[in-house]
């Protein structure tokens, strides 16, 4: 019984917590990916069968999912609920 109640628990702590590592993470993937298909040379030297460049490349996304998101919740949205009340 109290294997299925972790079980259940660990379920619930991943569950509540998965909506905001992909609000910060996804948009970061996205920006990463659309680097990769219109600049490939800037990802010349990445070896995707690397565990540490695949590691700093996901420390990066991570980095710049967090830089999107809060410019785009603290900046973007902001002007336009100050536009829309002025």
């Amino acid at each position: 019984m109290s294997d299925e109640k972790t079980y259940e628990d660990l379920i619930n702590a991943i569950s509540s917590n998965l909506g905001a590592f992909f609000r910060h993470l996804l948009p970061g993937i996205l920006i990463v990916g659309i680097a990769y298909v219109s600049h490939r040379e800037w990802f010349s030297k990445f070896d995707p069968a690397s565990w540490s460049h695949i590691l700093i490349l996901s420390i990066v996304a991570l980095a710049i999912g967090n830089i999107w998101f809060s410019v785009n919740r603290y900046a973007v949205i902001n002007s336009l609920i100050g536009l829309c009340i002025s």
